[in-house]
């Protein structure tokens, strides 16, 4: 059994006249978007001045950058997945 630990757990939805509307969590959203460009930042700061050698990857080639991505596509990935879901269980707007 799988448990309702998506991110859009924290959305607010709401069906008006106008149309159906969500508001996501800011905080969940914003904090992986600026990890992920944190990380990103840092791998400029560190490369900017080093030529390419063995001992540094290259910017995107480190495991931590691309761990970091991956947390990033999964959470907006699963949390499109749970809008779509909940855009299909929800009961349609009346008009």
């Amino acid at each position: 059994m799988v448990q309702k630990s998506e991110p859009s757990q924290l959305t607010r939805f709401e069906t008006t006249e106008a149309g159906r509307f969500y508001t996501p969590n800011t905080r969940i959203g914003v904090a992986i978007s600026l990890l992920f460009v944190g990380r990103l930042a840092y791998r400029f700061w560190v490369l900017r001045a080093q030529p390419q050698s063995l001992e540094h990857p290259a910017l995107l080639q480190s495991p931590l950058t691309y761990f970091i991505f991956g947390l990033m596509a999964g959470y907006y990935l699963v949390y499109n997945f749970g809008l779509f879901r909940h855009s299909r269980t929800a009961a349609p707007a009346q008009t």
